[in-house]
């Protein structure tokens, strides 16, 4: 018995992209077209845009494929909580994929206001506008409970 391949570089039944492979399927942030007189549920999708930027991970299989997270990303923020030791190597791995995606990151750095020197957070906040050149870092923290006189902890 033979069997009939599909080649990956044609469109797929629909005209859209290949369902199997994931670097090619519709995914949130796609332009897509679907058949407005369509009267079954779910209707289909006809058509996609090419997208301008895709997010992309590897998969966790053994396999050496892609996974697509979004597609049209125009920014990218990077949010990294104080609360905890700083790890200036997962932004940087961060970072990496924001930019390979085509986006424009910011590093948000959330509970700043646990941080208790503020020298100690400009330190913080210019470890990591080293290992991020070019791209905005924003210290946030919690706006303090109304009528409180000091920031509770």
């Amino acid at each position: 018995m033979r069997r009939r391949h599909r080649r990956r570089d044609r469109p797929c039944r629909h005209g859209v992209r290949d369902p199997h492979d994931p670097l090619r399927v519709v995914c949130t942030g796609d332009w897509a077209a679907v058949d407005p007189e369509g009267a079954s549920d779910p209707r289909y999708v006809r058509a996609c845009l090419p997208r301008r930027t895709a997010f992309a991970r590897s998969t966790s299989s053994k396999r050496s494929e892609g996974q697509i997270l979004a597609a049209n990303v125009d920014h990218a923020v990077i949010a990294v909580s104080l609360a905890v030791e700083l790890d200036l190597g997962r932004i940087e791995r961060f970072l990496a994929l924001a930019w390979e995606s085509g986006a424009q990151p910011t590093v948000v750095l959330s509970k700043a206001d646990l941080v208790p020197d503020p020298v100690g957070l400009s330190y913080l906040v210019e470890d990591v506008e080293t290992v991020a050149p070019g791209v905005q870092v924003l210290p946030s923290a919690r706006p303090p409970a109304r009528g409180s006189t000091c920031s509770p902890r």
